[in-house]
């Protein structure tokens, strides 16, 4: 099960044991989101958490009307390599 932090943040496990999380902000006045760090414990490597984690952002982005600028690696292999994500990719034009 997959939890949401007010601070920019879903995580799998307890607020204080996470077991994998994905940290991401909301500049000032701006329209987007930046995720900032993907991490997932070794127990869970392998498992697909972290794209759960991608796509929970994802939703939330849609939900709220936002791109998403996705500065970690992963997030920003797994927005390379998914169509999907295309209509909230934010890219400077």
């Amino acid at each position: 099960m997959v939890a949401f932090n007010e601070q920019g943040r879903f995580y799998v496990g307890e607020e204080n044991n996470k077991l994998a999380e994905i940290d991401f902000t909301r500049p000032a006045g701006k329209d987007y989101y930046v995720i900032l760090h993907t991490g997932v414990r070794k127990e869970l490597s392998g498992q697909g958490v972290a794209q759960q984690l991608v796509d929970k952002v994802v939703d939330k982005a849609c939900h709220d009307g936002l791109k998403i600028v996705p500065v970690c690696p992963y997030a920003k292999k797994s927005f390379m390599e998914n169509e999907q994500y295309a209509d909230v990719w934010y890219k400077k034009s």
